[in-house]
């Protein structure tokens, strides 16, 4: 803020109309904390985060579930939950740029999408050809 925007102290009349000054120290506005301290934020980890994304865990968490869908019969519910863990990771990345994890999350909407696919279509298929036998 400019200096010449800082209004000074309004003056206050007293009884006997004398003027006085407000000398009470004003109150600042509580500042919004984000997740991580500003300490944090600066700290170097030499690269770890943008490897391993330790400061968005649904990304993380995100990524291995999608792989582990990789498991025949195991992506019929691990491809969903990396589904919304990978929007959940994108979500926390927007909202707070230092977590990073971006790559990660994407990965597992990628492929989380493409083994629930797999895995529901083949489920569905199977299905088909146990009624159609009958």
């Amino acid at each position: 803020m400019a200096d010449d925007q800082i209004q000074p102290d309004r003056p206050t009349r007293r009884r006997d109309g004398e003027e006085d000054f407000d000398e009470r120290p004003r109150r600042r506005r509580p500042r919004l904390r984000d997740e991580y301290d500003e300490d944090d934020l600066r700290r170097d980890d030499g690269g770890l985060n943008t490897i391993i994304p330790y400061r968005n865990p649904r990304a993380l968490v995100g990524y291995y579930v999608s792989i582990f869908s990789l498991i025949p019969c195991a992506g019929l519910l691990l491809g969903p939950a990396a589904i919304v863990l990978g929007v959940l990771g994108i979500k926390h990345r927007n909202r707070r740029r230092s977590a990073g994890g971006l790559a990660h999350a994407i990965t597992a909407l990628v492929l989380g999408g493409l083994t629930s696919l797999a895995n529901w279509g083949t489920a569905v298929i199977l299905a088909i050809a146990i009624m159609v036998k009958k």
